[in-house]
Formats: structure tokens, C-alpha cells, sequence
């Protein structure tokens, strides 16, 4: 998978170094994962274009391309209608991030991840949504603004942000560091498990121009330094991404071991089986046969735990961290849900 995607974002993807057979043993994980069109992009100009699993990878890239088409009008319609009661919005991810690409069709499109201000947040789920159109379900409102600001204030965040144009109306998204900053947390926070973020990742980091303040992307706090840092090496060490221009805490920082590891298990895995919904805790629990197997599923991977904790990315022992995140889930969910076992 790492090999495949090594620097698939560029316009000038490097040629592949693998054959027809590795991309078959992996395609579906590919495909799963919003990752093919990436890969059809590498291989579009080598021999392995006219390959079999060539032609799963080139769908998905045409699939992509015309998601996109159709997702524009409803960002366009989205945008207008909350600024029309008042709320600027500014999108995060999907097609936002598919502009670091060098074509929109080779990120794969997903819900509508906005941010507004926290006085605006009421008006912005009250809004109400014509019927036929997606909807509250493809608009995503709640995002965790601690590493959205990077230690700022909502006005920065917003004077730092850009205004592009889609058709007749300009999107709101995030400034570069921002954006490149957002990526790498919202990696880490859902476990790394889609190679496609790392591939944002690399190519935002690319992206980066002279004047590019990597100390407002690092950001002010020591953890969320090593998390940014953490996950620029493994964009580098994995998909090959150029650290030019970086500042030498960056090009000379090196992520543990045991993350590369955990992070190539997690692409190991279909992205279906780890987005699947878990039944209701308190409905597991009422049943003694599903009990165990309920909260073995939610044992955390050390990822997940080490972000859970706000705790930095080190050598230390992860299954202690593990224990304590996996408790300290357990002990909110009983004062907030308190059930009755049969």
C-alpha cells in the first residue's frame, strides 16, 4: 500500500516499483479505503494501465470525478444557505483538501466537514434543509476547535482563512498551516486507519510555499508539536513526501518505531470492518452473550489512547496507556448511562 501510493499526489507521480500481482493483493483495500483513484493516477501512464486491477482503479477515479461534480452544488447550496441566516462557514476536509490534488477526482469526496464560530453554532444546526437534498446527515458540524485554533482565537483562525472559488460562490477553507496542522491531528485522532489522510498530509505538506510559518503549524503546545511532527515522518518514511523548506525540528525528528507499525496494521485492515457503528453499549451489556465481545471491541489501539490522553508519541509503554484510556472511557460511560444487567 505505502509503496503504491508513494507520491501518487504529484502530477509527476514516480514511476511504480511494484507488479500487477501486488496491486491485485491489495486492490480491494485500495478501493475501499477512497484510495484508487490515487493509485489508477501512478500507474495511468506505465504498463500496468492495461493491467486487470487497472481497470477497478480507473472506475473509481471516474466515480470520484463525477461524486465531486455533484457534491459542488450541494457545497455551493450549503454555504449560501447558512449565510443567508447569518453563519460563515469554513470547510475543512473533502473538497477542500481535494484541492491540493492535481485533479478534485483523486481525493474521494465525504461529508461536508464545516467549522463556525461558537456563537453561530445554534444558528447553524437550526438551519433548516430542503427536502431531496442530503442534509443534516452529510454536513458535519462538530469538530473539536482546540486544534482547529492551534492555541489563537477564532478571529485569527478566520483572518488566516482563504476564500475560493467554486462556480458563482467562494468557499470558505482553512489557511495552509492550518489546514496542514488540522490534517495531521484529525489523522491521529481516528487511528490513521485511511491511507488516503496520509496522502493529504503529504501533499499539503508539499504545498507549503516561502513564508510559510511552520510555528503556527507546529502550534504552541509541546504534545501537539510532537503529533504535527509525528505525523510529517510518517508521510515522509511511508508515501516519500519532500521535506523542503522545513524547519529543522521537523526534517530531524523522528516518530517511535511502533507507530509506523500500528499505522501499517491499521491499512491492513478493510476500512468497512473498522467504520462499522458498535451496537449500543448499554444494549451489549443486557445480554450476557454479547457482553465480552462488546468491550473487547472497544479495546483502544495505541493511537487512539495516546491522543485520547493528550500524550505525546514516545518510547514509552503503550499497553499502560491502552489500560488507562479503555478505563477512563468505561468509568464516563457508567456516570452518564447508567444501565440494569438482567
Amino acid at each position: 500500500m505505502a509503496s503504491i501510493l508513494s507520491g501518487s499526489w504529484r502530477d509527476d507521480s514516480p514511476a511504480p516499483e511494484f507488479s500487477a500481482g501486488g496491486l491485485e493483493r491489495v486492490l480491494s483495500l485500495l478501493t475501499g479505503s477512497g484510495a484508487g483513484a490515487l493509485a489508477w493516477w501512478k500507474i495511468r501512464r506505465s504498463d500496468l494501465a492495461e493491467s486487470a486491477p487497472a481497470c477497478a482503479l480507473r472506475q473509481a477515479y471516474h466515480r470520484q470525478t463525477l461524486q465531486h461534480a455533484l457534491q459542488e452544488r450541494d457545497i455551493e447550496y450549503v454555504f449560501r444557505l447558512l449565510r443567508s441566516r447569518g453563519v460563515e462557514p469554513i470547510l475543512l476536509k473533502g473538497w477542500a483538501a481535494a484541492g491540493l490534488y492535481p485533479e478534485r477526482g483523486l481525493r474521494q469526496p465525504g461529508d461536508i466537514d464545516l467549522c463556525v464560530r461558537p456563537e453561530q453554532y445554534e444558528k447553524a444546526v437550526a438551519v433548516p434543509w430542503e427536502p431531496g437534498r442530503k442534509g443534516k446527515g452529510a454536513v458535519d458540524l462538530t469538530h473539536d476547535p482546540t486544534y482547529l485554533l492551534g492555541g489563537g482565537s477564532w478571529d485569527d483562525l478566520y483572518a488566516r482563512s482563504r476564500l475560493v472559488a467554486l462556480n458563482d460562490t467562494w468557499v470558505r477553507v482553512l489557511g495552509r498551516e492550518d489546514q496542514l496542522r488540522f490534517l495531521c491531528v484529525h489523522l491521529l485522532k481516528h487511528s490513521a486507519y485511511r491511507p488516503l489522510w496520509l496522502c493529504d498530509v503529504a501533499a499539503a505538506l508539499e504545498a507549503a510555499c516561502d513564508g510559510f510559518d511552520w510555528q503556527l503549524t507546529l502550534g504552541g503546545d509541546a504534545c501537539e508539536r510532537n503529533w504535527v511532527a509525528c505525523v510529517l515522518d510518517l508521510a515522509r518514511r511511508l508515501l516519500g513526501a519532500r521535506l523542503d523548506n522545513v524547519p529543522e525540528e521537523v526534517s530531524a525528528f523522528r516518530a517511535p518505531e511502533w507507530l509506523f507499525s500500528e499505522v501499517l496494521n491499521q491499512w491492513e485492515r478493510p476500512c468497512t470492518d473498522q467504520h462499522r457503528p458498535h451496537e449500543l453499549m448499554s444494549v451489549s451489556l443486557r445480554r450476557s452473550s454479547r457482553a465480552l465481545p462488546a468491550l473487547a471491541a472497544r479495546w483502544p489501539d495505541p493511537i487512539r489512547a495516546s491522543v485520547g490522553l493528550g500524550l505525546p508519541f514516545d518510547e514509552k509503554p503503550r499497553l499502560t496507556r491502552q489500560l488507562r484510556f479503555y478505563l477512563t472511557q468505561s468509568a464516563d460511560f457508567l456516570k452518564r448511562s447508567p444501565w440494569r444487567p438482567r
